[in-house]
């Protein structure tokens, strides 16, 4: 699936961005300044994949698709949003600890132990 494509909405433009990860087909639709992201970013964590070519892809889109957007793009989940119904991407460049990992390794690592470190950091 190509990203990319954008879709007239009324006075608005949705465009459509894969990011895959969660699924090969996974997609946010970016409207304005509002990221409408799925299961690829949550407020403070990310979507579930396994360990293996989804977290590397979701690896992949999270800093080669959504982390090149604009810090005061909105973020507003799917679902299950994380510790607020939304964000921003500068905020989630920030503070979120998936983002913060400065190599895939470590992501991977803090996907395998994520149940101990939302312990250890009172993370509900």
């Amino acid at each position: 699936m190509e990203g990319g494509a954008i879709f007239p909405v009324g006075d608005l433009s949705l465009r459509i961005l894969h990011t895959p990860g969660h699924t090969p087909d996974s997609i946010c639709l970016l409207v304005e300044d509002a990221l409408f992201t799925g299961d690829t970013l949550f407020v403070g964590k990310v979507g579930g994949t396994d360990l293996g070519e989804g977290a590397k892809r979701e690896y992949g889109s999270l800093h080669e698709v959504l982390m090149k957007l604009p810090d005061d793009t909105r973020v507003f989940p799917g679902h299950d949003v994380g510790i607020a119904s939304e964000s921003t991407i500068g905020q989630e460049r920030e503070t979120n600890p998936f983002l913060l990992r400065p190599d895939l390794e470590s992501f991977l690592d803090l996907k395998r132990h994520w149940t101990e470190y939302k312990k250890e950091h009172g993370i509900a």
